[in-house]
């Protein structure tokens, strides 16, 4: 690895820690994290007890599904029920180059809201490696078809921070140290600055990414300049960063820190070139992890895929960023009447159910050549459109989206953040009832951290972050947004192909991910 990443040797240590157990694991249908306090902004300074139990999270029961048939379909589940696809979602990791000087640590906003500083945010690359060691649980028995990530991968649109992401997913050394080689506690495995060997997504699982506005912008928000570079992988702290050099790792409003040539911008000329050329240099699968050739060439980050042969599901993925900047989602006719409508046309004469996937969601659109309220129509005029999964508001949230005909539409599903409180993801699947029906199950799981890791450490401060007001409450989402079933209707001239499909007849989320693992 080249500028200065990758300085731990081949003796860097898995996580936790060496001697540290491992719990069973469980999806949130047999266990729950739940706060000791409210996960709302609280006002406790006058209460020493109070504070001592800021952040506090005490093992709860779990939730079932909830069944949703919000678009009234009727219909369910049949003893001729099939799994059609079983994959993961997850999104935000917001992978954070925490000692970078182009951080926002010093802008202050008032009340709670998702400010740039979090204060577990040294420890997002730990946490998003926590994450895959549990989903490769749950892909044992029976892999995933794919793992899906709808974007904001990086914080700060920066080199190293997404050779991170990749080197994590393949199951490298990754060392999230920059600038000088701190070790502020001293040993290995045992701070946010220590390298440490990646478990690496389950092999047989190919994983596909999207673009998100953290991953071409600066902060999720500023267009990369050649000015912005220079600051970027200098020494003059521009906003504010943190000091890596102790275990407090303080935040530093001015001043200089040890520069590094690994956080180069990308995204130079407005374009997303730089962060997809990336994806081609991976020892995973599949090649450019759903980037085409052509976008790779042109700078596009669209493209489609169908995730199992045999499965009649294709999945249109979107690229919904600002370009010239701005948090908010975007998208240009060119990409809408150029890439979506044939490619929905397509699917539709090929009698192929429909997932989209988009960082931003219709709602975040603004000053976007296609609307919101037009991509929504247009998704639903489309009566084998079933899913748009997202990202972006950090909150679990599933908003039924009805289609033009009684008992059509689709679901809209937002998957959490890595980085925010509840630190979660899904476990998703697709099943043909056997009925004309078919159902979408989602599960949502916890990073397995055992007490006395960085990541179990990582958790408590997210939620403590949102009970001191500097990030917005509710991303937990309610119980119906959270394990739930939802339903949806099969076009009548697709049920025969659908109930002619290879598919299991073990419904893992029923099964699998409902599990009490024995000790």
């Amino acid at each position: 690895m080249g500028f200065g990443c990758g300085k731990g040797g081949s003796n860097a240590p898995h996580l936790p820690r060496a001697g540290t157990e491992i719990p069973p694991y469980r999806t949130t249908l047999v266990q729950t994290w739940k706060p000791l306090l409210p996960a709302v902004w609280l006002s406790y300074s006058n209460s020493p007890t109070a504070q001592a139990d800021l952040g506090v999270l005490l093992e709860g029961e779990g939730e079932p599904h909830l069944l949703r048939d919000d678009l009234g379909v009727g219909g369910g589940g049949t003893e001729a029920r099939a799994s059609l696809l079983y994959f993961a979602h997850l999104s935000d990791i917001h992978l954070c180059d925490d000692e970078s000087p182009m951080r926002m640590t010093n802008i202050d906003f008032p009340g709670p809201t998702q400010a740039a500083f979090r204060p577990q945010d040294n420890l997002s690359v730990q946490v998003l490696d926590a994450m895959i060691r549990t989903l490769n649980h749950f892909s044992d028995e029976r892999p995933f078809d794919f793992l899906l990530n709808t974007g904001d991968s990086i914080d700060n649109d920066q080199w190293n921070e997404v050779r991170w992401l990749i080197d994590t997913f393949d199951g490298k050394v990754v060392d999230p140290d920059t600038g000088a080689d701190d070790d502020p506690i001293p040993g290995g495995g045992n701070d946010f600055s220590d390298p440490f060997l990646a478990w690496g997504l389950d092999p047989r699982v190919p994983w596909y990414t999207v673009i998100g506005n953290h991953d071409g912008l600066i902060q999720g928000n500023l267009s990369p300049t050649v000015n912005y570079d220079q600051t970027a992988t200098g020494s003059e702290v521009f906003w504010g960063t943190r000091d890596g050099s102790t275990a407090e790792a303080g935040i530093i409003h001015d001043g200089k820190v040890p520069a590094d040539p690994g956080r180069q911008l990308l995204g130079m000329n407005q374009s997303p070139r730089d962060f997809i050329e990336e994806f081609f240099h991976t020892s995973s699968l599949p090649v450019g992890h759903g980037f085409t050739q052509a976008g790779r060439d042109g700078g596009f980050g669209y493209y489609c895929f169908d995730p199992a042969a045999g499965i009649p599901v294709r999945f249109i993925v979107l690229e919904t960023y600002r370009r010239l900047g701005g948090w908010a989602g975007s998208m240009d006719r060119t990409q809408f009447e150029n890439f979506l409508i044939p490619e929905l046309d397509q699917a539709r004469a090929e009698k192929k159910l429909v997932t989209i996937v988009s960082h931003h969601t219709p709602g975040d659109f603004l000053g976007s050549e296609i609307s919101g309220d037009e991509l929504i129509s247009t998704l639903s005029s489309y009566p084998n459109v079933i899913l748009h999964l997202i990202g972006h508001g950090h909150e679990n949230k599933i908003v039924p989206r009805p289609g033009s005909n009684p008992g059509e539409g689709y679901w809209e599903v937002e998957a959490p953040s890595l980085a925010d409180y509840p630190q979660q993801a899904r476990i998703m699947e697709i099943v043909n009832n056997g009925n004309g029906t078919g159902s979408i199950f989602s599960t949502m799981v916890d990073h397995n951290s055992p007490e006395g890791t960085l990541t179990y450490r990582s958790r408590s401060l997210s939620l403590y972050d949102v009970q001191t007001g500097e990030q917005t409450a509710g991303g937990e989402g309610r119980p119906e947004e959270r394990n739930v079933e939802m339903i949806f209707k099969i076009p009548s001239e697709m049920v025969d192909i659908l109930n002619q499909s290879v598919g299991s007849n073990r419904i893992e989320s029923l099964t699998t991910l409902m599990i009490e693992p024995v000790n």
